[in-house]
């Protein structure tokens, strides 16, 4: 899913833009392959977009585990 999908601030969408994060799954991966680098963009970003950003990777991850 494109970040720009989910409602997010332009300020959020760039800082996450300018790590290299431009899809939600860039996120999860980013914590597998460069924790540092996707740790550091989101604690740059709105506290209510984190939330929303969490929220979206929770549901995605529990559509995966349902649906083998």
């Amino acid at each position: 899913m494109n970040l720009i999908e989910l409602e997010l601030s332009v300020t959020t969408i760039n800082t996450l833009q300018n790590a290299g994060i431009e899809h939600l799954e860039e996120i999860v991966e980013g914590m597998k392959y460069d924790p540092a680098k996707t740790s550091l963009a989101l604690a740059k970003i709105k506290y209510e977009d984190f939330l929303v950003i969490t929220e979206e990777i929770g549901k995605r991850t529990i559509n995966v585990l349902d649906n083998p």
